[in-house]
């Protein structure tokens, strides 16, 4: 069996997620597993990312605010939708928790992620996996950490 490489993995989190965004009934009672599930793979497999040279990347049409409210609405058949979080949780100055909402985190982390598809269709894959990395490490991949402490502390504190 052939191996995958590590921008072949990640591109199927990536329509893996999106599709589940996309189509899955999302509020179905193993919704939530189902998110983590998604999450875990994507952050995983970013996190294998190799650090690229930097790239000129080729003008595409990147999803809408309109796109986004959408999906954003969509998600709100989940079970729960807010939490409470720190923007900077390791420096320990900052006391006040912040509301934060699992919509945003997921509508957020899918935007990007139809974006990468978007871009990988009209460059090279070192190209877009530079593009990847980069919006992992500086945007969704603290969205995706976020949700994913939120969902765990949501299903941890519901089981009976």
């Amino acid at each position: 069996m052939p191996s995958t490489s590590v921008e072949e993995e990640f591109l199927y989190a990536v329509e893996d997620y999106c599709r589940w965004i996309e189509f899955d009934e999302l509020g179905a009672s193993d919704s939530l597993e189902v998110a983590l599930g998604h999450l875990g793979a994507l952050y995983f497999s970013a996190r294998k990312l190799k650090e690229t040279e930097d790239f000129d990347y080729p003008k595409f049409k990147e999803l809408s605010h309109d796109d986004w409210k959408r999906i954003h609405n969509r998600l709100g058949m989940l079970p729960f939708q807010y939490c409470n979080e720190f923007f900077h949780p390791t420096n320990l100055n900052e006391t006040d928790a912040v509301v934060g909402d699992i919509c945003d985190d997921l509508a957020d982390i899918y935007v990007d992620l139809k974006n990468d598809l978007i871009l990988q269709k009209s460059t090279t894959i070192e190209a877009a996996s530079h593009y990847w990395k980069i919006n992992y490490e500086i945007h969704w991949g603290r969205h995706a950490v976020s949700a994913m402490y939120a969902i765990h502390c949501h299903i941890a504190d519901t089981v009976e």
